[in-house]
């Protein structure tokens, strides 16, 4: 027969062996817990980082475009304004060019004038 003490300890060994037994395979469920949180982790970085690089680049098209837009509409605008000034220049010219001739025309009246008294006094 076996001693109170012998059948104790077995029991206790087994107890042992089998609380060893489960504290393995908690701290391998926990570690397999832990790698599965891990990778989820990472995969959301991932995403995250994918989703604000495509924010980021829509972005920037986005603010390209405007910029191009701004440019084209500013360009139009120089344009327009380059052919008003064409054509207040094209008028100013043609303005002393009218005013010229006037004065042109004036002058030779007079010489005319003057030269008609002249021959009239003698």
């Amino acid at each position: 027969m076996q001693s109170w003490y012998s059948l104790h300890r077995e029991q206790c060994e087994e107890l042992r062996s089998a609380a060893s037994q489960r504290r393995r395979e908690d701290i391998l469920a926990e570690r397999e817990d832990q790698m599965r949180q891990k990778k989820e982790l990472v995969q959301q970085r991932r995403d995250d980082e994918d989703y604000f690089a495509k924010m980021w680049f829509a972005d920037m098209e986005s603010k390209a475009r405007r910029e191009e837009d701004q440019a084209q509409r500013q360009s139009e605008v120089n344009r327009q304004t380059s052919a008003v000034l064409q054509q207040q220049m094209a008028e100013l010219e043609e303005k002393k060019r009218q005013e010229k001739q006037l004065l042109e025309e004036q002058a030779r009246i007079l010489v005319s004038i003057n030269t008609h008294e002249r021959r009239s006094k003698h």
